[in-house]
């Protein structure tokens, strides 16, 4: 029986979905994410709202560096914008690493 679950077609197909997105809530409940310094203050300032140019201005640095680390910490805790990134900084989901 248990053999027969595992290899129906029609079954993996309704419940793979359903364990990658238990598997993204629970990463999000229990992953806390550790960034470099320069990677948390774009982080803080993205959560306050800034814009690229705006962070770029703040920190002496070009808009395409800002986007390029966005693009990278997006990568590093896995998610797609703005809004996703900044809920995680709220909830202290993102921790700068202590220097060494």
């Amino acid at each position: 029986m248990i053999g027969a679950l595992v290899s129906n077609p029609t079954h993996d197909r309704q419940v793979t979905p359903l364990l990658r997105s238990a598997d993204r809530r629970a990463r999000d409940i229990l992953c806390v994410y550790r960034l470099t310094q320069r990677q948390y203050e774009i982080v803080s300032r993205v959560a306050r709202g800034r814009t690229d140019q705006q962070i770029a201005d703040e920190l002496g640095i070009s808009p395409r560096t800002v986007s390029n680390s966005l693009a990278r910490i997006y990568d590093r805790v896995g998610v797609s914008g703005r809004v996703h990134l900044a809920v995680l900084h709220a909830t202290g989901k993102i921790l700068m690493k202590p220097e060494a």
